[in-house]
């Protein structure tokens, strides 16, 4: 028999056996068929390494794509931002605050805004999150991973 015909045949047992590291199990079999060195137990391992490498990268790329849309979303209420944060920090919420202290506003009007930490709790999340996004951008520019 054919040294490429055993290799097919070897390679389709394996797939065909135990199905656990999909398109990579024949791979590796392929690979540990020309390397006489590495036994079972050493292919094993690399075959749990790729399996876990496999998981672990689209479970990121999951993340990466949420994380996308996301910053889309931000990007686009910009402006909504700098117009909410400017009221709070240099407009009129204390004024407004205080109105509704006094009872000015309306029972029925929906006032959350004017929280005494709901903006500034918000505002704190954002910049942890800038923050972070600081210490992540720095990945792969000379510094520690992430």
């Amino acid at each position: 028999m054919k040294r490429s015909s055993r290799i097919k045949k070897n390679s389709r047992k394996c797939r065909q056996k135990n199905r656990k590291f999909g398109k990579y199990r024949s791979i590796l079999v392929l690979l540990f068929l020309y390397n006489k060195d590495m036994d079972k137990k050493e292919l094993m391992l690399e075959m749990n390494k790729v399996a876990e490498m496999e998981n672990i990268f689209n479970r990121l790329e999951t993340i990466v794509s949420d994380l996308e849309k996301q910053t889309v979303m931000l990007n686009k209420n910009k402006e909504q931002w700098d117009k909410l944060f400017s009221w709070y920090f240099e407009g009129s919420w204390l004024q407004d605050h205080d109105l509704d202290e006094t009872g000015v506003f309306s029972k029925k009007m929906s006032c959350g805004v004017l929280s005494e930490d709901g903006i500034y709790d918000l505002y704190c999340r954002l910049e942890q999150l800038r923050k972070d996004w600081e210490r992540f951008s720095a990945f792969g520019k000379g510094s520690q991973n992430p």
